[in-house]
């Protein structure tokens, strides 16, 4: 099944998706190793002004963090609270690369439920 990581236990059995040139899913064993101290989520939507603002930071953040040696300690992922799929694609698209949950609105509803 796939799942959004919600620790490394679990990153395991989920899924993650990763745009660079193009969209393609992964499994999270490929590309979160067992070795993660840390995973951050970061739930945004398009639709959000706020969002839309921290997007931009985020960017930055991640390319800055990127050059510490304590980089491979941690991973982002992204969760979408996009409406639609294509909202998450373009979304994906601005973030420039980074790891995301799938999105799926039924997912998205167990998402948002569970950290209320």
């Amino acid at each position: 099944s796939k799942a959004v990581v919600k620790d490394n236990a679990k990153a395991a059995q989920g899924s993650v998706t990763h745009v660079d040139d193009k969209l393609c899913s992964i499994s999270t064993a490929q590309v979160l190793p067992n070795t993660l101290k840390l995973v951050l989520l970061y739930f945004s939507g398009r639709w959000c002004p706020i969002c839309a603002e921290f997007d931009n930071v985020l960017r930055d953040v991640c390319a800055s963090l990127k050059s510490l040696p304590e980089r491979a300690d941690m991973e982002f992922v992204w969760v979408s609270c996009d409406l639609s799929e294509d909202a998450f694609k373009a979304h994906l698209r601005r973030l420039g690369p980074m790891f995301a949950s799938r999105w799926s609105p039924k997912r998205l509803q167990e998402v948002t439920a569970r950290w209320e």
